[in-house]
């Protein structure tokens, strides 16, 4: 006589399981006869995938299951795939991602080579794995040409759910919204690096867990920026400055390459450094090396080399050693921002501003009234020497000169001659022909002038350098500021942070706001889905770049330098083939996850890792 099963009930546990210092997640416990636990989310009945429901697209359909996971606390990832002979997809798996177990790696067998290998660690690598056999899923099934349907779906988990707290380090959690790409993207061209431009995000959004991003998404965005310019690089840059010169034509643009085709030499002037060369004529060239750790060194052809250290350590605040070219051009475009903004603040402030005078002479308001505050400030110090610490100690008259002997302070004389017919001094101190600006010992002699003969008056130290009239092939023209999407973007920040600001802490006034955002932000997304174009990662970088990556390189980036030799610490040089042995012989083997050989490789740096 054969017995009847035992049966036994599956209990049941309906309520919030987990209740620590950590969190809590919702969720429903269920033990099976064979006492194998079940986890079950709680949550809102229109949010639980059920079986037969359609969606527009399989793109929806994930989607769907991808907030059903966030709001449940575990993560997904796709699985099996079935397509059509056509490769369309007919189904598709979306399972939970602690399905599965990890492969566990074999140990050599007892008396084999592999263990007697003096070189083979003694020690194993600690990994953990999250795969616990979950059999949570959701399986998509193709049901017509314009849409999917849910053809299975398994609520049940075999582990626990993420607890509220950490639900911020799930993938399905994280993504990188346009909102987050632009801001990583401009603070890439303010030379501000990842783990700032989070400590900034953090602040804006008031917390880490309101980023909706770690540091490591950060970091990846930065990586397929690289990846976008990697091998275009040189060709990026030439695009977006032809592009420049067809818009504005004062604008001078050149380069040169190798028999490689490789980039050799740039020239680039927009009309704004036009007109200040003809004002200043000074010139910065950058002698740099191209994708190296050295970094970057610029030397200005100014007249002293102090001056060009000065500028060498200014753009040095605005790059960093491993800049493309793409990220450098925007490095310099900010400094010189930068710099044109400092030039105008202190305009601002010599038109609004009076400097004190030290003497009552008529010759020193006039040059209070004509030269910058910062180069009055030495004039007006030469001014004072003049009228209490210098002497006339002789005077030699002939026909078409006059020479003088000027004593200072120091004791020291000076001839001064005075040219009659050209109405013109020269020093002995040759401070003019250095500077530009008039000595003392020339200025005893001008003591009683109204004003500074023009003849002294250096254009590039006056107030009204740079509003000269000077010829022109074109209107100067920025290239961002010119650009009315810009224009109407930069306001519309501006406006965004000013409504911000103005509802901060009137609880009414911010939820108003956010439904009206999110409004517009709905309108819009249904645009582009009826468009059916949405503003991908690519295009948001080649937004950024100012130009497309084509297929067509015709310039390839500069040759990489070699700085073998040109440091003092071990790891910054370039080490040779036979140093290079002897670090390699010394080096503890194990085995490749890969190619199975014991070597001193491992799974990421395994040269056959690109063919399998």
């Amino acid at each position: 006589m054969r017995l009847a099963p035992i049966c036994r009930p599956i209990y049941n546990i309906d309520s919030i399981v987990r209740n620590n210092n950590a969190g809590y997640t919702r969720e429903r416990l269920e033990i099976s006869p064979g006492l194998t636990k079940y986890w079950i989310p709680i949550v809102e009945q229109d949010k639980i995938p059920r079986i037969g429901m359609e969606f527009p697209s399989l793109q929806k359909g994930v989607q769907f299951y991808r907030d059903y996971g966030a709001y449940s606390g575990f993560d997904i990832r796709t699985s099996t795939t079935r397509r059509f002979r056509n490769k369309e997809i007919h189904v598709q798996y979306i399972v939970c991602n602690r399905e599965g177990f990890k492969n566990s790696k074999v140990s050599p067998p007892i008396g084999s080579n592999e263990e007697d290998d003096p070189h083979r660690s003694s020690t194993s690598r600690t990994r953990s794995s999250s795969r616990v056999g979950c059999n949570a899923r959701c399986i998509f099934q193709y049901a017509t040409p314009n849409s999917y349907k849910i053809k299975y779906f398994e609520e049940r988990h075999t582990h626990s759910l993420r607890s509220e707290p950490y639900r911020q380090f799930m993938k399905v959690n994280r993504s990188l919204n346009f909102g987050h790409q632009q801001f990583i993207l401009n603070c890439t061209k303010a030379n501000v690096g990842t783990a700032k431009t989070l400590r900034v995000f953090k602040e804006m959004v008031g917390g880490y867990s309101n980023v909706g991003a770690l540091q490591i998404d950060f970091k990846n965005f930065r990586r397929d920026l690289q990846a976008y310019i990697c091998g275009a690089d040189a060709q990026l840059v030439i695009d977006k400055n032809l592009r420049k010169k067809e818009i504005s034509p004062g604008m001078t643009f050149n380069y040169d390459v190798d028999e490689n085709d490789q980039l050799t030499r740039l020239f680039w002037a927009d009309q704004t450094s036009v007109r200040n060369y003809g004002v200043f004529g000074d010139v910065v060239s950058f002698d740099a090396t191209y994708n190296t750790n050295r970094g970057v060194p610029m030397g200005g052809l100014i007249r002293t080399t102090s001056r060009s250290e000065s500028t060498n350590s200014w753009f040095g605040n605005f790059t960093n050693p491993r800049a493309s070219l793409v990220e450098f051009f925007m490095h310099f475009e900010s400094a010189m921002d930068s710099q044109r903004h400092k030039s105008d603040k202190l305009g601002n402030k010599c038109e609004t501003l009076n400097p004190k005078c030290k003497t009552p002479l008529q010759i020193e308001k006039h040059a209070a009234s004509v030269y910058t505050h910062a180069v009055f400030s030495e004039v007006s110090k030469e001014i004072e020497e003049s009228c209490f610490s210098c002497t006339v100690v002789g005077v030699i008259d002939n026909t078409d000169t006059c020479s003088y002997k000027i004593r200072d302070k120091t004791g020291r004389v000076y001839d001064v001659i005075c040219y009659k017919n050209e109405s013109m001094s020269k020093c002995s101190c040759k401070m003019f022909e250095r500077s530009g600006l008039l000595c003392r010992h020339i200025l005893v002699l001008l003591k009683g002038e109204q004003e500074i003969p023009s003849k002294y008056l250096t254009r590039r130290w006056l107030k009204n350098a740079t509003i000269h009239p000077f010829p022109r092939n074109g209107d100067v023209y920025q290239f961002n500021g010119g650009n009315t999407a810009c224009v109407t973007l930069n306001k519309l920040w501006s406006d965004f942070h000013s409504c911000i600001g103005l509802a901060q802490g009137d609880i009414e006034k911010l939820s108003s706001l956010s439904r009206l955002l999110s409004e517009e932000k709905q309108k819009l997304v249904l645009e582009q889905e009826n468009e059916r174009s949405v503003v991908g990662k690519q295009a948001v970088i080649e937004t950024y770049c100012g130009t497309t990556s084509g297929k067509d390189i015709n310039v390839l980036p500069p040759q990489q330098a070699k700085n073998k030799g040109s440091g003092s610490r071990v790891k910054s040089r370039i080490q040779s083939q036979r140093e290079k042995a002897i670090k390699a012989s010394t080096k503890l083997k194990r085995r490749c996850g890969i190619c199975g050989e014991i070597t001193t490789h491992n799974s990421r740096t395994c040269p056959k890792r690109s063919k399998t």
